[in-house]
C-alpha cells in the first residue's frame, strides 16, 4: 500500500504542475479578451461621438454634397458600431439609462426621425443622446478597466501562492522519498532503520553459514520530565555524536527510531560486546553529563545465540520480542 500511496502522490504533484502550467494562459487570455473589448468600446465611443457631432452639423450645412456626405458617414458608422452594440445587450458595469442596445436603438430611431426631417431641434436632441451615450460608454471603459487591473493583481497573487505551494509540496514530496529510500539519513549520516534490517539479514545469515558470532547493541534515550523536550534532542545529538567518532569501521550504527540507536557488531562475542557496551557507556556518560538530571540512557548488548532464527534475534535486539 506505500508504493501505491507514492506513486498517487507524484500523479498529485505532476497533475498540480499541470494545472498550474494550464491555469497561466487561461488566464492570461482572460485579461487579453477583457483589454481587447476595453479597445473595441474606445473605437465606437469615436465613433458614436463623430456621428453626434455629424448629426448636428447636418442641420447648418446647406450644400446638398455635403449633406450627402454626411449622411453616408453617419450611416456608415452606424452599420460599424451596431454590431458592438447587439453583442453588449448585458454589459457589466454599464452606466448608462438602460442597457447599450436599448440606447443605441434610442439613438438610431433619433437619427432616423432626423434624416427624414432634418430640424435642429431634432438634432440637438440627437446629439444629446450621442453624447450621454458616448459618457456611459466611455465611463464603463474606464470601471471595466479598474476591473482588469484589479484582476491583474489578484492573478498575479494567486500565481505567486500557487507556484510558492507547488514548490513546497515538490519539495515535500522530494523530502518524503528520500526518507523513505535514502539508506543514509541525511541529517545525521547514519543508516535508517529500513537498511539496519536489511543489514542485519545479512549479517545474521553470515554468520549461521560460518558459525561467526554476531552482536547487536541498542541505546535508547529517554526523557525523565516529558516537558523538557529541548535536553532530549540535545542528549540524541551528542549520542549520534558519538556513534559516529567511536565504533569500528566494521560495525553498523543505525537509528532506528527517533530515540533509539542500533549498533550491528559482526564476528563479536559475548564477551566483546560486554566490553563494547561498558566502553559506550562510559564514552556516553561523560558525554552526556550536563544531561544525565533530565536524560536516562539504556544501553544493552545482545548476542545470538546458536539455533536461533535471525528474525527472533532482531525482535530481542529491538526489545520487541
Amino acid at each position: 500500500m506505500k508504493k501505491n500511496h507514492s506513486i498517487w502522490s507524484a500523479y498529485r504533484i505532476t497533475w498540480l504542475l499541470y494545472i498550474g502550467i494550464l491555469l497561466t494562459p487561461a488566464a492570461l487570455y482572460f485579461l487579453y479578451h477583457q483589454i481587447n473589448s476595453v479597445g473595441e468600446g474606445e473605437a465606437v465611443v469615436r465613433k458614436t461621438s463623430e456621428n453626434g457631432a455629424m448629426m448636428l452639423a447636418l442641420t447648418l450645412t446647406q450644400e446638398a454634397s455635403q449633406r450627402k456626405r454626411l449622411r453616408s458617414a453617419i450611416e456608415k458608422n452606424f452599420r460599424t458600431i451596431e454590431p458592438w452594440y447587439r453583442k453588449q445587450e448585458k454589459l457589466k458595469l454599464y452606466v448608462g439609462p438602460s442597457t447599450p442596445w436599448k440606447d443605441f436603438q434610442n439613438l438610431l430611431s433619433c437619427w432616423h426621425e432626423l434624416s427624414s426631417k432634418p430640424e435642429s431641434s431634432k438634432a440637438l436632441e440627437c446629439w444629446s443622446r450621442a453624447h450621454e451615450l458616448t459618457f456611459a460608454i466611455e465611463r464603463t471603459n474606464t470601471l471595466t478597466l479598474d476591473r482588469i487591473r484589479n484582476l491583474f493583481f489578484v492573478f498575479i497573487a494567486l500565481s505567486l501562492g500557487l507556484f510558492l505551494l507547488l514548490v513546497y509540496f515538490i519539495r515535500y514530496y522530494m523530502h518524503c522519498q528520500v526518507c523513505r529510500y535514502v539508506i543514509q539519513s541525511p541529517r545525521e549520516e547514519l543508516q535508517d532503520r529500513e537498511y539496519c534490517h536489511q543489514n542485519f539479514k545479512h549479517l545474521c545469515a553470515q554468520s549461521e553459514r560460518t558459525g561467526r558470532p554476531l552482536s547487536g547493541m541498542h541505546i535508547n534515550v529517554k526523557e525523565k520530565n516529558r516537558h523538557n523536550m529541548e535536553k532530549l534532542a540535545d542528549a540524541i545529538l551528542e549520542v549520534e555524536t558519538v556513534l559516529k567518532e567511536d565504533t569500528r569501521l566494521s560495525d553498523t550504527v543505525c537509528r532506528i527510531a527517533d530515540t533509539e540507536f542500533m549498533i550491528l557488531m559482526p564476528n563479536t562475542a559475548a564477551e566483546g560486546a560486554h566490553r563494547a557496551k561498558e566502553r559506550m557507556d562510559s564514552l556516553l556518560l561523560k558525554k552526556l553529563d550536563d544531561l544525565t538530571k533530565d536524560i536516562e540512557l539504556i544501553t544493552e548488548e545482545k548476542t545470538k545465540e546458536d539455533g536461533e532464527e535471525c528474525e527472533s534475534f532482531w525482535k530481542r535486539l529491538t526489545n520487541k520480542g
